[in-house]
């Protein structure tokens, strides 16, 4: 987590800076200047409730067998649409409302799907009230991150940068500004939890070529996410990765052989249907 997000502060500031002024001094000059207080610490909010969101996610997968995790968790999905209506003031008509619900049965039905191809059994596992209020809280708190960097992306952020004589400030800047956080609580949290194992074994113990990658391909989704965000919705972006579900079986089907069983025809169904009728 701390790597992904240190990645992504780097490489949207030196983007920043580079678009800015071929000079190095004036680039950086250009970013402070760009990123007044009043702009930078409202992106805390978000980068903080993504870290407790993380830990809530470990804690309650520990504490709750993984079948019922994955439909606690997937109640983001409709924890994002009450907050969009709450916070931003987003009408959601009735045929919205159902659509909402739709894709968080057919998300649960995919996840579902892929877990007991497995071969692991979800009913019969240990139960802990701790690890359901764990799993809710996560869902809770991914859809308020959500929630609040789309409103800090689309709303604060561009009337602050305004009111000081800044144009429209570019999606790595805002970028650069939420990783600033993303990597400061990441190495809070990283140092709070292992700061003995870093210190026995080494900061990059156990880093091969695989884990670099799954670094630079989270970097990359974070990337595409707050793209979404900033130019479409989260509520919007819950339905791409409901349609996200469908291309990583298709692709796990391909190379691993996986088959396609009731539970992944059933929420295929419910997803796309779902997305065809949010857009009306």
């Amino acid at each position: 987590v701390f790597l992904g997000e240190l990645f992504k502060l780097v490489l949207c500031s030196l983007l920043v800076m580079t678009g800015a002024s071929g000079d190095c001094g004036s680039g950086v000059a250009f970013l402070v200047r760009a990123s007044p207080v009043a702009v930078v610490v409202p992106m805390a909010v978000p980068g903080l409730i993504y870290t407790i969101q993380d830990q809530l996610v470990y804690f309650s997968l520990e504490q709750f067998p993984a079948g019922f995790f994955i439909a606690t968790y997937q109640l983001k999905i409709i924890f994002g649409a009450a907050l969009a209506w709450a916070v931003l003031g987003r009408r959601l008509s009735t045929s919205k409302i159902v659509s909402v619900a739709m894709l968080y049965l057919g998300v649960c039905s995919v996840h579902l799907s892929a877990y007991l191809a497995g071969g692991s059994q979800y009913i019969g596992a240990s139960m802990s009230t701790l690890g359901l209020c764990a799993a809710l809280a996560a869902a809770l708190s991914s859809a308020a991150a959500g929630t609040f960097t789309e409103a800090a992306l689309k709303s604060k952020v561009t009337h602050t940068m305004k009111s000081r004589g800044l144009s429209q400030p570019s999606l790595w800047l805002n970028n650069a500004q939420l990783s600033l956080w993303g990597t400061l609580f990441g190495l809070i949290s990283m140092v709070a939890q292992h700061r003995g194992d870093i210190a026995r074994d080494g900061f990059f113990r156990g880093y091969d070529t695989k884990v670099w990658l799954l670094v630079f391909t989270q970097s990359a989704g974070g990337l595409v996410v707050s793209a979404c965000l900033r130019y479409h919705s989260n509520v919007s972006k819950n339905f791409a990765q409901g349609i996200s579900c469908l291309l990583i079986f298709g692709v796990s089907s391909v190379f691993f052989g996986e088959e396609a069983g009731a539970f992944f025809w059933g929420g295929a169904v419910l997803i796309v249907a779902a997305g065809s009728l949010y857009r009306r």
